[in-house]
């Protein structure tokens, strides 16, 4: 048997510094060609559902340690986002107190049928780098 008639396994296991060690179904893995920005070396990830509606974790699968807390757009600026759902923005979490921040005017952009994704870069967006939010209104109430 070659090596081009054995099949992939349906699931990919591999370590987070987060969450151990998970297994995601291989259609679930997100690539981007052309990595992200400052990652281009990582081209594979899958988003992880937290408990707050519209938030994730975008975890590399190829660096355990590569993990970003993304949010989409449309619930923090629906008028900028109303209906493109795999329109991601990542999450800058405040050292101290005060709001979250997310980055709208460098999306991360996935096409769910090709399971692709890209970070799209608009240096001339009305949008900003630091576009502060309510990382609380996100979370269910207990």
């Amino acid at each position: 048997m070659s090596a081009a008639t054995i099949p992939l396994p349906r699931d990919l296991t591999f370590e987070s510094h987060l969450f151990g060690t998970l297994t995601v179904p291989r259609q679930e893995i997100v690539t981007f060609p052309d990595g992200i920005p400052g990652f281009e070396e990582y081209q594979r990830y899958t988003l992880l559902p937290t408990s707050a509606a519209g938030l994730y974790w975008l975890q590399s699968v190829q660096e355990a340690a590569l993990a970003f807390l993304v949010v989409e757009c449309r619930r923090i600026a629906p008028s900028a986002w109303p209906a493109h759902p795999t329109a991601l923005a990542i999450v800058t979490l405040p050292a101290g107190r005060g709001p979250a921040s997310a980055n709208l005017q460098a999306p991360i952009l996935i096409d769910p049928v090709l399971t692709t994704g890209r970070q799209l870069i608009a240096p001339e967006s009305a949008w900003g780098t630091t576009h502060a939010f309510d990382l609380a209104a996100l979370v269910p109430a207990a």
